[in-house]
């Protein structure tokens, strides 16, 4: 029986203790200095607060959390609830990890959930628009797909302090082919290559 399991230290998969490459991993390969310049303590604070955000929104599908977080945290969890009174929403899973099989990468989904009666993959964003979410969420999709999740939508939910904007992907086909050709090149530079014996 095979073992997938996740280390929060290096935020790292692993699958009977061989090291898996994460969806993010991956993408990386298209801009691996994204983030060079931009101070260290800034990013550690924003990812901190996003993985905060992210509990207190998944929490609060099921209880009261506005004695858990911050205020910050709260506007958004604010912002969320009205998402959820707004659109035709119903919740399913949270945080679910899986692997792809056929393609030998893991990932972590926010939501599996239902929008408009469609079982759909949502993944929830706090920072600015990036079209590399679109090539994320494809790969999110398609893991899910190969786990038998009947998925029919797939959604990138960006909320801030005040609103919240949905973007309904549409070309998941187009994206999930842009994720294999990453993942081609992410295993050409990260694995010893066969032909050079």
């Amino acid at each position: 029986m095979k073992k997938n399991n996740f280390r929060k230290e290096g935020h790292s998969y692993y699958l009977n203790d061989v090291r898996i490459p994460s969806v993010t991993e991956i993408i990386k390969v298209l801009n691996p200095d994204k983030y060079k310049y931009v101070n260290k303590d800034y990013l550690k604070y924003k990812s901190d607060l996003g993985t905060e955000i992210h509990d207190a929104i998944n929490l609060s599908d099921t209880k009261d959390v506005s004695f858990l977080f911050s205020d910050e945290v709260m506007k958004y969890v604010k912002v969320y609830q009205k998402f959820k009174n707004e659109v035709n929403y119903r919740s399913y899973l949270n945080e679910i990890q899986l692997y792809s099989k056929k393609l030998k990468y893991a990932c972590t989904i926010d939501k599996i959930c239902y929008i408009d009666d469609k079982l759909s993959v949502v993944d929830f964003k706090t920072g600015v628009y990036s079209k590399d979410y679109n090539i994320q969420i494809a790969a999110y999709t398609n893991a899910a797909i190969e786990n038998g999740y009947k998925i029919e939508d797939l959604y990138v939910i960006y909320i801030n302090e005040e609103r919240y904007k949905i973007y309904k992907q549409k070309a998941y086909h187009y994206y999930l082919r842009i994720f294999k050709a990453l993942l081609t090149v992410y295993n050409y530079k990260n694995k010893e290559d066969k032909y050079e014996k």
